[in-house]
């Protein structure tokens, strides 16, 4: 067969791959989904609460967070981004013929701050579900484990979800297999220590070192609570003044060299245009934890200097 002929009908398939691919997941600008009050009411009167959910909702191509327990989505700003505040969105519905509407408001700087709840509807002809979806300003993280097994500081099997949306960010995603255990409970805050693993060629398990949120990479990260509760919050300034400034992914972090120990707290300094931390030898960055994709609250992810050390020993 011609060779010309070849490759015009692998072409004619390539594009009717692609059109497939298309047409089974459109996108939609975030104001032609937008709805008035009074259409909102209208499907909502004229329909029974029913059993539809999201199996994916992404946002410029990024996948936004779904607690389905609690009927929330998150979605973190990338500041840098053009169209951040009128995205491109895709979705997924666990069934045929399902329809998505935003009822009409605007995302802004003032409502991420003030943890506005915006809020979304899945509907088909006879049923409906309602979302809230809160915008924070924060990286995302989470893990997926079981919450029963987590006690007596024994590591258990978990998975790792990390969205990073600092503007230097070279990885928006990063996921990994690992384990985590519990370092402490006080007054119903929970602080966590987990680290990453994968498979080598040979199917065994080996450490996944990576970099999380432009740290230096490393196997084994903690968490430690800055500020837990069931709602985001972008604006509290106690909480904030813990977070030096070029933390807040807003900034373009760059990572600096640790001296003694004597130095290290002037290194941060009140203006926050250096890397500080909240623990000896450790370095932080602020980042929104959910487990099992419900929220937990603001937690400080940081790894310990020495673990650096012994993986640049190997």
């Amino acid at each position: 067969m011609n060779r010309k002929i070849i490759l015009v009908i692998i072409m004619a398939i390539s594009l009717l791959a692609i059109s497939i691919l298309v047409l089974a997941n459109p996108s939609y600008s975030f104001e032609s989904l937008k709805i008035d009050e009074a259409k909102w009411n209208e499907l909502a009167n004229s329909k029974e609460k029913g059993d539809l959910a999201l199996n994916s909702l992404k946002f410029n191509d990024h996948e936004l967070i779904i607690d389905e327990k609690n009927n929330k989505v998150y979605y973190s700003i990338i500041k840098s981004s053009s169209n951040k505040y009128s995205p491109t969105i895709r979705y997924k519905a666990n069934s045929g013929n399902i329809k998505l509407a935003f009822l009409s408001d605007e995302i802004t700087d003032d409502k991420i701050m003030t943890n506005h709840e915006f809020k979304l509807m899945l509907y088909n002809d006879t049923q409906y579900r309602e979302y809230s979806m809160f915008c924070t300003s924060m990286p995302m993280l989470n893990l997926v484990f079981d919450e029963e097994m987590l006690n007596n500081r024994i590591p258990i099997a978990m998975e790792m979800f990390l969205f990073n949306n600092m503007d230097s960010s070279v990885n928006r995603i990063v996921m990994s297999n690992g384990s985590i255990k519990l370092v402490d409970k006080i007054e119903g805050e929970t602080n966590y220590s987990f680290s990453m693993s994968k498979l080598s060629p040979n199917n065994n398990e080996r450490e996944n070192v990576m970099s999380l949120l432009n740290m230096r990479p490393s196997n084994e990260y903690y968490l430690n609570v800055i500020n837990s509760g069931e709602n985001i919050n972008n604006d509290t300034p106690n909480l904030m003044k813990l977070v030096p400034k070029d933390f807040r992914p807003s900034g373009d972090i760059k990572e600096k060299p640790l001296k003694d120990k004597k130095n290290r707290t002037e290194q941060q300094g009140e203006s926050g245009d250096k890397l500080g931390e909240f623990g000896e030898g450790r370095i932080e960055r602020p980042v929104e934890v959910f487990v099992n994709n419900e929220y937990k609250g603001l937690y400080a992810l940081s790894y310990n200097e020495k673990d650096i050390i012994r993986n640049r020993k190997r």
